[in-house]
């Protein structure tokens, strides 16, 4: 082979390399995707035992939760991912009880975390996905105020710092980039120490987000 069609062979050689090298790190780049999410949260603390006055008036605390996320495709098509989330989540209750002698009392506990989702997803079809997994929460705000008679006095609950909740629900693209989802995160340990019951973090999560 001549040294001219020799260098020409090279030359195509390494620009089929090199077009394959840039494909297949668009095709990497393109496993990964960021966003941002956000929605409303109503929440409760569900007591294991229903023998207890919790269940006597409870209702729920209405609030949001807002964070960013990260999913990376296990796939070249569309078909199980990895889901990581870093979120601030309001969550807590209210419930009343009526105290001998004294009258109504109502009590708001309002409970804020970073939860820490970690998801497993599977895209069932192009735009839906169900996903599922473990979510770690640590708590940064914990309010808890008792009121009788139109007298408010804050009061300290001993809770756990950590909590370790179940996580499932559903993503729906509605444009590209644009989705919807529902989810429900079901607490595994007690929100309290020492409680004679278990009481456990318990929401629903609606929202919005864009992944880019």
């Amino acid at each position: 082979m001549k040294l001219g069609q020799c260098i020409k062979a090279g030359a195509l050689g390494l620009s089929l390399f090199c077009l394959s090298q840039a494909n297949a790190q668009v095709f990497e780049n393109e496993r990964f995707k960021f966003g941002i999410k956000g929605g409303y949260s109503l929440s409760s603390i569900a007591p294991t035992s229903k023998k207890n006055v919790w269940n006597d008036g409870q209702d729920h605390r209405n609030g949001f939760y807002a964070g960013v996320v990260a999913e990376y495709s296990l796939t070249r098509e569309k078909g199980a991912s990895i889901q990581l989330e870093v979120l601030y989540s309001q969550q807590g209750v209210k419930y009343k009880e009526d105290v001998p002698f004294i009258g109504q009392a109502s009590y708001t506990l309002e409970y804020d975390y970073i939860t820490v989702p970690v998801l497993a997803k599977i895209y069932v079809i192009d735009r839906v996905a169900l996903y599922g997994g473990p979510t770690i929460a640590f708590n940064v705000n914990d309010k808890s105020v008792l009121k009788i008679d139109h007298v408010e006095s804050s009061f300290n609950n001993d809770i756990n710092k950590v909590d370790v909740l179940a996580t499932a629900g559903v993503e729906v693209t509605i444009f590209d980039g644009i989705y919807v989802e529902g989810r429900y995160n079901h607490g595994l340990k007690s929100v309290f120490k020492d409680a004679g019951n278990n009481f456990n973090n318990s929401n629903i999560q609606v929202g919005v987000g864009f992944k880019f």
